[in-house]
């Protein structure tokens, strides 16, 4: 019996990380955040040695095993053009623990002041879209959990990787578009501690593992129809797929400040979030998401991005639940196609006494998105 608490707290974190991330592929769910004045900090994953991996993938998805994916996500939420989705489903060593080298792809805060400004110079970031046009990114969720119950621990991972996309039905004149949005295909990988790893590959398996078929059935058919502001909000969402009434509408992609900005300075947004709690009430948590804008190069944006929980005095039952809206990251933006290229947002997040006092939840997390240049589209179906 001791066992039983640590497994399911994985289970539905797994199955939510990979629901989330792969099927809306979006970050910006609910981010909380971090002061204007501050400098969001990047999030180290902690050492190979430490954690196998797990949870939950954006937190804000529509789908755990049993749940029907979001409409899009992304969420999203990539620079320069991504390659093509690996054929071999990511094995556990690409846990966020790992993975040096593509961190040493983050700029550097020496890097992203380097370049010799103008003072007075200041950008207009706006989402540009022409009709027609079809957009796609490639998406990676990446995580771990470890959770511990009465001195028993143990470990959910997984890896999953796959194609978003956005199909541009219509473009108004003031800039606001409507698309739909899909998920093209998928990998995923994932293990629970005592239980063997699953796989799944939408393009190679005729039949999902047992867990997996929800998600499969939101592969390849458009998820929802999404009409977006050029600031980035959400005008009109209409849903292809229902999604739990307890899983409320999140923001798609990065919101945009309203006037144009300078190098330095910051915008922000608040977000309530409605957190289940066991007893079937429902508690609110205030978050607010803050971006800066830390660089300006060849018309990419660098803009750095994190969350805070502005409720205070949480319990930490309620912290456990929302534990991967502590983020931070760096997104790129490219002000000339007037849309996010690359973004990178991580979690490293530890809970202790969700479950008792001799309980904890760490939570390691990373999420990537990278734009496909048009000639990857192009040799898309």
């Amino acid at each position: 019996m001791q066992s039983v608490a640590p497994r399911r707290a994985m289970q539905i974190g797994l199955v939510g990380l990979c629901a989330i991330a792969v099927c809306l592929g979006r970050p910006f769910a609910g981010w909380p955040q971090q002061q204007s004045n501050q400098s969001p900090s990047s999030v180290q994953p902690e050492a190979a040695s430490q954690n196998p991996r797990p949870g939950q993938m954006e937190a804000n998805q529509e789908s755990d095993s049993s749940q029907t994916p979001e409409a899009p996500s992304v969420e999203a939420p990539s620079v320069s053009p991504a390659a093509k989705v690996s054929q071999t489903p990511a094995s556990p060593s690409e846990s966020p623990k790992a993975d040096s080298s593509e961190r040493s792809n983050r700029p550097s805060r020496e890097q992203m002041h380097s370049s010799p400004q103008s003072p007075s110079a200041r950008y207009l970031l706006r989402y540009k879209f022409q009709p027609g046009e079809i957009i796609r990114w490639e998406v990676t969720h990446q995580a771990l959990i470890r959770t511990t119950v009465s001195g028993v621990s143990q470990t959910a991972e997984s890896v999953s990787r796959s194609v978003k996309r956005w199909k541009v039905l219509q473009v108004q004149p003031d800039g606001t578009a409507v698309f739909e949005h899909m998920v093209e295909n998928v990998q995923m990988w994932q293990k629970l501690t005592g239980r063997q790893e699953v796989r799944y590959d939408s393009q190679t398996d005729k039949e999902p593992p047992p867990g997996f078929q929800t998600i499969a059935k939101s592969i390849g058919v458009p998820l929802a129809k999404i009409t977006l502001s050029p600031e980035g909000k959400v005008v009109h969402r209409q849903r292809y797929i229902s999604q739990p009434q307890d899983q409320p509408d999140s923001p798609i992609t990065m919101p945009l400040p309203a006037e144009p900005m300078a190098v330095g300075q910051s915008w922000s947004e608040v977000f309530e979030l409605e957190v289940p709690l066991e007893t079937g009430a429902v508690r609110k948590v205030r978050t607010k998401q803050i971006f800066i804008l830390k660089d300006v190069q060849n018309n990419v944006a660098t803009i750095e991005a994190a969350t805070q929980i502005l409720t205070p005095n949480l319990p930490p039952e309620v912290e456990a639940k929302i534990i991967q809206q502590a983020s931070a990251g760096f997104i790129r933006f490219d002000l000339e196609q007037g849309r996010v290229v690359e973004q990178q947002i991580e979690v490293d997040k530890r809970v202790i006494g969700f479950r008792g006092e001799a309980s904890s939840l760490h939570c390691l997390s990373r999420f990537q998105e990278k734009l496909l240049s048009s000639e990857q589209t192009a040799r898309r179906p």
